[in-house]
């Protein structure tokens, strides 16, 4: 079962967000190109050129983008469900439903029963990690959800244990 509801439960058995270094770089990103936006609102103005309202529009919907994947970027489990909010959208997936969940590039993935899968994208786990078997945050992610849906860790991942 998957919905969209916004509504986040206050009882956490983990929460997981992009790490603090990505979400500073990310909000340095977001601001910058805001200031870039203003900088191109300026300067429309003071050159009477509209078609520079077009740059700042760009450079508003990237600061947008970056500050909204900052902000909202998360992964929590909780007692009965995993969580996952993205920049634009938020999904509940009831343990019951979960069929497989693995750690990947562009975040870890959670597969339904039903054949859906749904990628929170706080967390990722880069090529060179895999490459190199190293454990990273997005194994313990991968590890808490399994563990909580009763389901056993990917092959190929490395659990705590394995150390």
């Amino acid at each position: 079962m998957t919905s969209t509801s916004s509504a986040i439960s206050p009882a956490h058995i983990g929460m997981w967000r992009p790490s603090p270094a990505a979400r500073i770089l990310g909000a340095a990103f977001s601001l910058f190109f805001a200031a870039v936006a203003v900088v191109a609102i300026a300067g429309a103005i003071a050159h009477a050129d509209i078609s520079m309202i077009w740059d700042a529009l760009l450079f508003s919907a990237i600061a947008a983008a970056v500050g909204c994947y900052v902000g909202r970027a998360a992964i929590r489990v909780t007692p009965d469900a995993v969580i996952i909010s993205n920049p634009f959208r938020t999904r509940t997936i009831a343990f019951s439903s979960i069929a497989a969940v693995s750690p990947g590039y562009y975040g870890v993935t959670i597969t339904t029963r039903d054949g859906a899968a749904y990628t929170a994208m706080a967390i990722q786990k880069t090529n060179l990690s895999r490459w190199q078997g190293r454990r990273t945050r997005a194994d313990e992610v991968t590890d808490a959800v399994c563990s909580a849906a009763g389901l056993r860790a990917p092959s190929g991942h490395r659990s705590q244990a394995d150390h």
